[in-house]
Protein backbone atom coordinates (compact mmCIF):
# COMPACT_ATOMS: atom_id res chain seq x y z
CA UNK A 1 0.00 0.00 0.00
CA UNK A 2 1.36 3.36 -0.79
CA UNK A 3 1.58 6.40 1.23
CA UNK A 4 -1.45 8.44 -0.99
CA UNK A 5 -3.79 5.89 0.33
CA UNK A 6 -3.28 6.70 4.16
CA UNK A 7 -6.40 8.32 5.36
CA UNK A 8 -4.73 9.52 8.87
CA UNK A 9 -3.13 12.83 8.93
CA UNK A 10 0.00 12.95 10.90
CA UNK A 11 -1.58 14.79 13.88
CA UNK A 12 -4.02 11.96 14.20
CA UNK A 13 -0.95 9.60 14.84
CA UNK A 14 0.07 11.31 17.96
CA UNK A 15 -1.49 9.46 20.08
CA UNK A 16 -0.38 6.12 18.96
CA UNK A 17 3.36 7.52 18.95
CA UNK A 18 2.93 8.20 22.78
CA UNK A 19 2.15 4.88 23.30
CA UNK A 20 4.67 4.08 21.63
CA UNK A 21 7.31 6.31 22.63
CA UNK A 22 6.80 5.05 26.44
CA UNK A 23 5.69 1.46 26.38
CA UNK A 24 7.81 -0.22 23.96
CA UNK A 25 11.54 -1.79 23.67
CA UNK A 26 14.38 0.64 22.76
CA UNK A 27 14.53 0.84 19.17
CA UNK A 28 10.51 1.43 18.80
CA UNK A 29 10.90 4.09 21.63
CA UNK A 30 13.32 5.65 19.32
CA UNK A 31 11.35 5.32 16.32
CA UNK A 32 8.63 6.48 17.98
CA UNK A 33 10.36 10.13 19.29
CA UNK A 34 11.29 10.58 15.81
CA UNK A 35 8.21 9.99 14.39
CA UNK A 36 7.02 12.16 16.73
CA UNK A 37 10.03 15.08 15.84
CA UNK A 38 7.96 15.45 12.54
CA UNK A 39 4.93 16.15 13.58
CA UNK A 40 4.81 17.63 16.88
CA UNK A 41 5.88 20.97 15.98
CA UNK A 42 3.39 23.45 18.04
CA UNK A 43 1.67 20.39 19.45
CA UNK A 44 1.94 20.81 23.20
CA UNK A 45 1.64 17.26 24.25
CA UNK A 46 3.77 15.38 21.57
CA UNK A 47 6.48 18.07 22.84
CA UNK A 48 6.00 17.16 26.41
CA UNK A 49 5.81 13.28 25.68
CA UNK A 50 9.56 13.61 23.92
CA UNK A 51 10.19 15.82 27.16
CA UNK A 52 9.76 12.92 29.26
CA UNK A 53 11.36 10.70 26.61
CA UNK A 54 14.92 12.86 27.71
CA UNK A 55 14.74 10.89 30.97
CA UNK A 56 14.43 7.44 29.51
CA UNK A 57 16.94 4.33 30.60
CA UNK A 58 17.95 3.99 27.08
CA UNK A 59 20.35 6.91 25.88
CA UNK A 60 19.58 6.51 22.02
CA UNK A 61 16.02 7.40 23.20
CA UNK A 62 17.28 10.22 25.09
CA UNK A 63 19.75 11.68 22.27
CA UNK A 64 16.91 11.02 19.75
CA UNK A 65 14.50 13.07 21.90
CA UNK A 66 17.22 15.95 22.77
CA UNK A 67 18.30 16.21 18.74
CA UNK A 68 14.73 16.30 17.87
CA UNK A 69 13.52 18.85 20.83
CA UNK A 70 16.82 21.27 20.13
CA UNK A 71 15.25 21.45 16.54
CA UNK A 72 11.73 21.63 16.75
CA UNK A 73 11.27 23.86 20.29
CA UNK A 74 14.44 25.86 20.34
CA UNK A 75 12.80 28.58 22.30
CA UNK A 76 10.01 26.82 23.57
CA UNK A 77 11.04 27.79 28.02
CA UNK A 78 10.03 24.01 29.03
CA UNK A 79 12.01 22.22 26.49
CA UNK A 80 14.71 24.43 27.11
CA UNK A 81 14.98 23.58 30.67
CA UNK A 82 14.40 19.61 30.09
CA UNK A 83 17.19 20.23 27.20
CA UNK A 84 19.47 21.94 29.97
CA UNK A 85 19.24 19.69 32.05
CA UNK A 86 19.92 16.52 29.60
CA UNK A 87 23.68 18.64 29.31
CA UNK A 88 24.24 16.56 32.66
CA UNK A 89 23.59 13.03 31.12
CA UNK A 90 25.91 10.44 31.21
CA UNK A 91 26.24 9.89 27.46
CA UNK A 92 28.47 12.08 25.54
CA UNK A 93 26.03 11.80 22.22
CA UNK A 94 22.84 13.21 24.43
CA UNK A 95 25.02 15.81 26.19
CA UNK A 96 25.90 17.11 22.52
CA UNK A 97 22.87 16.88 21.22
CA UNK A 98 21.32 18.92 23.97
Amino acid sequence: MSRSHLSVRPQEAIPALKIAARKNSGKIRVQAAEALWTVAEGNRDALETMALALRDDDPEVRWAAAYALGDIAPKNPMIVDALARRLRDVNDGVRVAA
